[in-house]
């Protein structure tokens, strides 16, 4: 499976899981997935969450449970290594892609 795909499948898991969670009461978008290698030479991915809302409703003890629900997904997609979420507010957005578009990346 190309990255692309793997990161839009990825986005998807993500994306079904925020729904089921929070029926609309925070909007999610984008979902920007970047695979990447971590300090062991694992692949990984780690996932910007844009979300537009009252961040007090992001629970960080359900925020905390994701990466170990996403784990067994990103494995079968090819990435062992453990997820990495980033909740990013609507208003912060603009300037982090920027910068995430200027980082390095890897390409497989």
């Amino acid at each position: 499976m190309a990255i692309e795909e793997v990161e839009k499948a990825f986005a998807a898991i993500i994306q079904n899981r925020l729904d089921a969670k929070f029926h609309g009461e925070l909007v999610f978008e984008p979902i920007r997935v970047e695979a990447d290698l971590d300090l062991d030479g694992d692949l990984y991915l780690h996932s910007y969450i844009v979300f537009d809302g009252d961040r007090e409703k992001l629970d960080p003890s359900w925020t905390a449970t994701l990466p170990r629900f996403l784990w067994p997904h990103a494995e079968k997609l090819g990435y062992p290594g453990f997820p990495i979420q980033s909740f990013v507010s609507k208003s912060e957005w603009p300037s982090l892609e920027k910068k995430i578009a200027c980082g390095p990346r890897i390409l497989f």
